[in-house]
């Protein structure tokens, strides 16, 4: 199939797309290759009632005669251009009916992908056009070889292409798109969008482009939004973690001066650091953008409070880490002060208080529960949240007196609990009268109350209680 179009698309690369300018990127569609795409994808991948199935045949014997090519043109520009863009474009080849089908193709192309842009081992000295070396990271890009990405810059920065602070800025970029990319790929190996074109060598300056280039706005968009979640639930390894150290200390030496960066890198450097364990520069990087805004004049205004929000308690999450639990608190109480409505928030407010240093003061501890169950109506759902607004009720700032209280108002449940726990934890005993109180004061408001009616200490009747109290969950009168 491919023999009787193949020298058509490489003079239309010739004439067309590698004469001047940029060199088209790897995924460009301006070659009409849709015919020979279709055709190979619909002999791999057999889709029938019970499912698809693939057979290697038809790849193989298209991958031979490109290597063949490939070694004829003496690993020609033009050739090369047309190979690894054809065979990218059928491993992201989307024209199936059923779901399954494009992974399958993508998992019999894309190690052929891979293996061609090695082709011919890449020497980056050996590189004299910037057009040539930009193009080349692309592709190293997306075969995950970073330090040949980090070879290629350097080039660029010797040929003048490039400044050492922008080789520095493109670097920490490429550090990390290199971790948060793959991430974001679908079992065929295609961007689900949130990152994509992560691979461009361009510092962005903008978040939206022309309507014509909509695309290109992805990108900061998406390191925006992975720099804004700064408590994620993701596991990175070691290497990742390497990379993401490297990368917020060579933005730190290319953007010290750039009072006009761009706030997705500004984000997504800040969360470098506190992924790094920097948590003091974390919180700088998240209080300049409180200060400075994230330049997004179009936002609508839901979406821009709940952005703001989010910086201050990102910041105040940096500072609390690091120790800094004051400056954490001061954060939180601006936020409250500006976002007084925005669910959660009072929650880490109260949180922040028990951390502090500081005498605890049980009032503000309160005030947030309170403030927060009228923002969110199921929080008293929680039986946490029910015990805990329920204590500060009953006990004021004294809680300790009121458990004892509790414990105090009836001595069958005080003598029966006692029993139960000394039982299952034999240094109960030891604790002083006041902390037993206590610990069978909170029990009592848990579980709620009812001495069962056989012998206190019985195993009978501990059975029986502990039975009741763990199958039933906490009192209504806890509640």
């Amino acid at each position: 199939m491919l023999q009787s179009v193949f020298d058509e698309w490489v003079r239309e690369a010739e004439e067309k797309l590698l004469v001047s300018g940029d060199y088209p990127l790897i995924d460009s569609h301006e070659i009409d290759m849709s015919d020979g795409l279709r055709w190979i994808a619909d002999h791999t991948v057999r889709e029938e009632l019970q499912g698809s199935s693939y057979s290697t045949e038809e790849v193989e014997r298209t991958v031979e005669f490109l290597e063949v090519r490939l070694i004829r043109s003496d690993f020609a520009l033009a050739v090369r251009f047309v190979i690894l863009n054809f065979l990218y474009r059928l491993a992201n080849y989307g024209g199936f009916e059923l779901e399954e089908s494009a992974p399958l193709l993508h998992g019999v192309v894309w190690p052929h992908f891979e293996r061609f842009v090695g082709l011919p081992v890449l020497d980056p000295g050996a590189l004299q056009d910037p057009r040539v070396v930009e193009w080349e990271i692309t592709n190293v890009c997306l075969t995950y070889q970073w330090d040949l990405v980090a070879e290629l810059f350097d080039r660029l920065k010797f040929l003048g292409a490039i400044t050492a602070r922008q080789c520095r800025a493109l670097k920490g970029q490429m550090q990390v798109c290199s971790v948060v990319a793959p991430r974001d790929e679908d079992e065929s190996g295609a961007s689900q969008g949130h990152l994509a074109w992560w691979w461009l060598p361009q510092l962005d300056t903008v978040f939206f482009f022309p309507s014509d280039d909509v695309s290109r706005g992805i990108r900061p968009l998406g390191l925006l939004g992975w720099g804004m979640t700064l408590v994620d639930q993701v596991e990175y390894s070691a290497e990742e973690h390497a990379r993401l150290s490297d990368a917020a200390h060579d933005w730190e030496i290319a953007f010290q001066e750039d009072s006009d960066l761009l706030s997705s890198y500004r984000a997504a450097w800040g969360k470098c650091y506190f992924i790094s364990g920097n948590y003091m520069k974390a919180a700088q990087m998240f209080e300049r953008l409180i200060a400075q805004g994230l330049g997004m004049p179009a936002l609508p205004n839901d979406a821009a409070v709940r952005l703001q929000s989010q910086l201050y308690q990102n910041a105040a999450e940096c500072y609390a880490k690091g120790g800094e639990v004051e400056k954490a608190v001061c954060l939180l109480e601006r936020c409250t002060q500006e976002f007084p409505g925005m669910r959660g928030l009072w929650m880490k407010l109260a949180k922040l208080y028990l951390l502090s240093p500081l005498d605890v003061d049980t009032g503000k501890v309160m005030n947030c529960l309170r403030e927060e169950e009228k923002i969110d109506p199921s929080f008293g759902d929680d039986p946490r949240g029910s015990i805990a607004l329920m204590l500060g009720e009953v006990a004021g700032k004294n809680v300790p007196a009121a458990l004892r209280k509790v414990a105090e108002s009836s001595p069958a449940d005080l003598q029966f609990m006692t029993s139960v726990v000394s039982r299952h934890w034999p240094s109960f005993q030891s604790l002083d009268e006041k902390s037993r109180k206590e610990w069978v004061g909170a029990a009592l408001l848990l579980w709620g109350s009812s001495t069962p009616l056989v012998e206190s200490g019985s195993p009978a009747a501990e059975g029986g209680w502990c039975h009741r109290r763990y199958c039933r969950g906490p009192s209504k009168a806890a509640l």
